[in-house]
């Protein structure tokens, strides 16, 4: 379900000619059926593959999954949460859980563990860990700043945020679900680590559909990346 940890070069499964790589958006997004919020025991399988300078598929598809460990989990503040597991073949971060909180609004946060790791937390003292939110139901734009610091004189920071588009009807592998849409950006203060992406979630349950990176965006190359849910249990 977290867009972010599906990535191969990214921490974080999120937002082609772009219309040539997604298998369809319609309106307004009311035509598909309602999925329920996953138990533990869910299931969800993601097809991904790289986009080329001209935003088409290029190199193989790699399957990965993301598995339910449990819900209703207490984690960092937060009272309802579903921890979840990712496994991509030859990724460096697979097998890490992560942790999905289901707000009293029906939005979602994922948490942000930048600020955790040892490293960071010695050598690295701006990083910080948090939830962030995805306006799932109360729409507009959300953020956070995971590492706010001041090194050597120079000050630091990147900000991630999650700014809604809007609802729309998203037809994956034959399914189609209702969707919400959301730009997906993280701000670096030297671009190192800029990112921008189109995300969309399934708007009743919070799941994770499909993610559209351009490889070059601003002139700044970052690995295009397509993802999309292809086949799901869900318990």
């Amino acid at each position: 379900m977290k867009q972010r940890s599906l990535v191969l070069t990214v921490s974080i499964l999120t937002a082609f000619a772009l219309s040539a790589c997604k298998s369809g958006t319609t309106g307004p997004g009311n035509s598909g059926t309602p999925l329920t919020v996953p138990k533990a025991g869910s299931v969800f399988t993601y097809d991904q593959y790289s986009l080329d300078s001209s935003d088409m598929k290029s190199g193989i598809d790699v399957l990965g999954t993301d598995s339910i460990l449990a819900t209703g989990v207490p984690h960092n503040g937060k009272s309802n949460t579903t921890k979840d597991s990712i496994f991509v073949p030859h990724a460096s971060n697979s097998g890490n859980t992560d942790f999905v909180s289901y707000e009293s609004n029906g939005d979602i946060s994922f948490y942000d563990r930048s600020g955790d790791w040892p490293g960071h937390a010695v050598g690295y003292p701006g990083y910080r860990s948090g939830w962030i939110t995805v306006p799932l139901v109360s729409h507009g734009t959300t953020t956070f700043k995971d590492y706010d610091t001041t090194e050597v004189g120079h000050y630091y920071s990147r900000t991630e945020s999650y700014a809604y588009v809007d609802d729309e009807d998203l037809t994956l592998s034959g399914h189609t679900y209702q969707a919400a849409k959301f730009i997906h950006q993280r701000f670096d203060q030297d671009h190192v680590n800029d990112l921008y992406e189109t995300v969309w979630y399934e708007r009743n349950s919070g799941i994770y559909l499909e993610t559209d990176r351009p490889d070059n965006w601003l002139n700044h190359p970052n690995g295009g990346v397509h993802i999309e849910l292809t086949s799901y249990t869900i318990r």
